[in-house]
């Protein structure tokens, strides 16, 4: 394994949907689940749990990382705003519904009241809603790891769109490059990280709470990280 950068270009803005930092490791953990579903296994996430064949690890005992950083924005498009907020609106539809039913390209199940054929506007698949989005005009990212290289390439070959939103276009990666980084070697230490283990060079960093490790989503399994800040 070696220190590398990987390094991303997106066509479209992506969606901000956290204040959390997006680590790289949680990114290959996604690309094995995929490649693991395709291969037709039982529990692709369990699968994704090991990334020992694919990313550094550092520390001892529970107290450990995957030697892999968070997502470092290099550039961005030039508009006036970093982020921008986009008013989305879906309005139930019951006549084009039952037209497509009719056309059979729906399956009730799930989706209509089966005694009483009718859609519910204000809960499940067919409901309404309003919701503002978040996007970033990142044009370019990059992330910071100890890891091999055509592995990584292999799983990333699974990964189209960086981001949640992707079935509405947000976050579509239109290159990819991985390349040999020897500054890798402590940028990947950019993460959350636990109390007592170096940081990166010149960096500053403050506890919070959060996650050594994939799911980074998981709050309830939440506890004091160090975050870097500078």
């Amino acid at each position: 394994m070696r220190p590398l950068e990987i390094r991303f270009r997106l066509a479209t803005p992506m969606l901000v949907h956290s204040e959390m930092p997006f680590h790289f490791d949680a990114l290959m953990a996604y690309a094995v689940s995929r490649q693991s579903e395709l291969d037709g296994s039982a529990d692709p996430w369990a699968d994704a749990e090991d990334l020992s064949e694919i990313l550094g690890r550092e520390g001892d005992g529970d107290a450990w990382v995957w030697q892999a950083s968070r997502m470092e924005v290099l550039s961005r498009h030039p508009y006036p705003k970093i982020y921008e907020s986009a008013n989305n609106l879906r309005f139930t539809d019951p006549a084009r519904f039952y037209e497509d039913l009719d056309q059979g390209l729906w399956q009730t199940r799930g989706k209509v009241n089966p005694e009483t054929f009718r859609i519910d506007p204000n809960s499940g698949q067919q409901r309404g809603y309003q919701m503002y989005l978040t996007t970033s005009n990142a044009r370019e990212v990059a992330f910071y790891a100890i890891g091999e290289e055509e592995a990584i390439r292999f799983y990333l070959a699974q990964v189209t769109h960086l981001g949640k939103g992707s079935k509405n276009g947000h976050g579509r990666i239109s290159n990819m490059e991985i390349r040999d980084c020897p500054e890798a070697a402590n940028l990947w230490r950019k993460r959350w990280l636990p109390d007592g283990m170096p940081g990166a060079d010149g960096m500053e960093y403050a506890p919070v709470m959060g996650r050594l490790r994939q799911p980074y989503w998981d709050r309830t399994h939440f506890h004091p990280v160090m975050e870097p800040v500078g």
